[in-house]
């Protein structure tokens, strides 16, 4: 049995609550921004043709999770959702500077 409270429309849920909600979806939303502006990045570098192809992957890709997890949910396996999408949204922009071409 989960001992987490769902707050449903938030009655009973702390001010501290919603202020880390609401500090959480500004900043994920910001990140997936930031995706978008590393596509235009690579897309004025030479070479590693998949770098932009990935780039332009993963961007819209976290943009279309950001809205189904806020709008949809996936129920009981949003755990199983959330971690790869954390993984890709954090670690994507390192790896894309680790494997970019050098001059």
């Amino acid at each position: 049995m989960s001992t987490q409270t769902d707050y449903g429309d938030g009655a009973l849920a702390s001010s501290s609550f919603w202020l880390h909600q609401y500090a959480s979806l500004l900043l994920f939303l910001l990140l997936v921004s930031a995706s978008f502006v590393l596509v235009r990045a690579v897309r004025r570098t030479d070479g590693f043709g998949f770098l932009k192809v990935a780039a332009r992957t993963v961007a819209y890709g976290t943009l279309a999770l950001t809205v189904a997890m806020v709008v949809v949910g996936f129920g009981d396996h949003d755990g199983l959702v959330q971690r790869p999408y954390l993984a890709v949204l954090f670690g994507w922009p390192i790896l894309a500077a680790a494997i970019a071409p050098r001059r």
